[in-house]
């Protein structure tokens, strides 16, 4: 009886150890967002904390309040802290307002948190919106590829209203040229996406730029 307690215990003890050293193997990591608040136009910045760097990569999920659940960002730890920003913005196309859940798997680790995007009222367009625009400057795109990628774009997001002649010819694109201009510097950073979506919105409202509603429905 003796030597079976004995026996049970070795084993108990070795199970204790093998479990212990196993946690022991598996390092630490944490999510740590800047800022519990952000608004569009800025850049969602993060902390990825580990006590360990194992040569593997961190993967980091973005959760939004419908429950999507997407990989935003795969990246090599090389050191124990690691500041990450994002490349773009928010922008009022891409994110809507409301709560989203981060969260960081590494090396067998995982961390959460969250932040809240709110819309203060500035408008915040996409990088492609500016690319097109500096084509579209550049004469490199026709008006029709400008009203379809930008004008029609920001129609279809709300971000700004439906303006059109239903009476006007099908094929009716009239945009001042010197409206070029303006958007011009607007791609080259001298006005804000607020200033110019603002300046769109007036243009169309009175009709100095004119498209028919055919363009604005053909993609």
């Amino acid at each position: 009886m003796f030597k079976i307690m004995i026996l049970v215990l070795m084993v108990f003890s070795v199970s204790v150890l093998t479990t212990s050293a196993f946690a022991q193997n598996i390092p630490t990591a944490e999510i740590i967002i800047s800022s519990e608040t952000y608004k569009f136009g800025d850049k969602l910045e993060y902390q990825i904390a580990v006590s360990e760097v194992t040569n593997e990569n961190a993967v980091v999920y973005i959760t939004d309040e419908s429950g999507v659940r997407s990989n935003l960002f795969t990246i090599p730890i090389q050191i124990e802290n690691t500041i990450v920003t994002a490349q773009f913005p928010f922008d009022s196309i891409v994110w809507k307002e409301g709560r989203y859940i981060l969260e960081l798997e590494y090396s067998g680790a995982s961390s959460t948190t969250e932040f809240y995007l709110v819309d203060d009222g500035t408008t915040n367009l996409p990088f492609w919106i500016r690319d097109i625009t500096k084509m579209w400057v550049g004469d490199e795109a026709t008006d029709k590829d400008y009203v379809r990628n930008v004008i029609s774009q920001l129609i279809e997001e709300g971000i700004i209203d439906k303006y059109y002649q239903s009476e006007l010819d099908e094929n009716v694109i009239l945009i001042p040229e010197w409206y070029k201009t303006v958007a011009g510097w607007w791609a080259l950073g001298y006005m804000s996406d607020t200033e110019l979506v603002n300046n769109l919105k007036f243009l169309l409202e009175e009709n100095i730029i004119i498209i028919s509603d055919i363009q604005l429905q053909e993609n």
